[in-house]
């Protein structure tokens, strides 16, 4: 039987959604049923918008918060990184969403960012905090790439071995 993988992420500009297509693809290339979820929000989030609701920790109305996420058997959350922490956008999904049925899940974090991947650690464990909180399990493996473009600048570990995590998981 095929391992069920949901990949849901947030992209503003375009680089998480570019991670999560390339890990998707890996995905089924490795057999795996893997499926991309879109958290989109009720209106477009400009740049400046962004920026305001990252500093003042705001939620940001979604436009569907209907998600059932308990049919996969592992799922991936990406979230571009926006001043150190997970876009506000991606911590509304999780912090507002009842029973997005995480509990007893495996779940991995990947994070896309602009800056050096190896200190952005502190924003994937927030998000990782507020998955624990929904009962999943989440993995101690994450992944981080610096983008410019939806060009890869820099990663603190290859996307094959992340890959290979959630395979094994």
């Amino acid at each position: 039987m095929k391992m069920r993988i949901g990949i849901v992420y947030y992209s503003r500009s375009g680089n998480t959604r570019e991670i999560a297509e390339i890990l998707c693809r890996k995905l089924r290339e490795r057999n795996a049923d893997a499926e991309m979820i879109e958290i989109k929000t009720a209106k477009k989030v400009g740049f400046l918008q962004a920026f305001l609701v990252s500093i003042q920790y705001r939620n940001v109305p979604l436009e569907n918060i209907d998600y059932d996420l308990s049919k996969y058997d592992v799922v991936v959350v990406g979230t571009p990184i926006w001043i150190g922490r997970p876009s506000p956008i991606v911590e509304t999904f999780m912090k507002n969403t009842e029973g997005l049925g995480l509990h007893g899940r495996r779940v991995f974090v990947f994070a896309t960012c602009s800056r050096n991947p190896d200190a952005q650690g502190g924003g994937v464990e927030l998000i990782k905090n507020v998955l624990k909180k929904h009962d999943a399990i989440v993995n101690d493996v994450f992944l981080v790439l610096k983008m410019r473009k939806r060009e890869i600048i820099k990663r603190n570990m290859e996307i094959d071995d992340f890959i290979e995590n959630i395979i094994s998981a």
